[in-house]
């Protein structure tokens, strides 16, 4: 479900750039920069979403120290690649958009190492990843409150 609902914000992301970009503070002065950032940024965002979206169940667990640490090593890679990027490849903005990509990319791996291994208390495994309508029911009837309530307070956020 996590993968389906990126794919979904990436591709409404993708269509909708330019006036989410303007809705959101861009100006004729930026917007290229804006354009540029995202584009790269929504081709990695499966990779954000899979180190932010599945960290909780690391934490769950009762691991926040495993958990934290994802969160650094996205962290602290991209403070080391966005000058290498920015600078040293000279690609500006577009540098910063990939090294952070390529540091989420390495928390996504982290994060899914963890909940494959052993060393997870609930485990992830293959077999139970297939979706059951029942429960993707369930799951989409308790998470719409919270959702509907976060994205009215995004809304509200962006318009004050």
């Amino acid at each position: 479900m996590l993968l389906f609902f990126t794919a979904v914000t990436a591709l409404l992301a993708y269509s909708f750039m330019e006036p989410l970009l303007y809705l959101t503070g861009a100006s004729d002065n930026t917007i290229t920069y804006a354009k540029d950032y995202l584009t790269i940024y929504l081709a990695g965002t499966v990779f954000v979403q899979i180190s932010t979206g599945l960290n909780s169940f690391i934490s769950a667990q009762g691991r926040p120290g495993i958990a934290m640490l994802s969160i650094v090593i996205g962290a602290v890679m991209n403070i080391i690649l966005d000058p290498i990027f920015i600078f040293g490849f000279s690609m500006g903005v577009k540098g910063a958009a990939l090294a952070t990509i390529i540091s989420q990319a390495a928390s996504a791996v982290w994060v899914l190492s963890f909940l494959f291994s052993d060393r997870a208390g609930l485990k992830l495994d293959r077999r139970h990843l297939k979706l059951d309508m029942k429960i993707v029911l369930s799951v989409l009837a308790l998470g719409i409150s919270p959702f509907v309530m976060a994205i009215t307070e995004s809304i509200v956020g962006t318009v004050v």
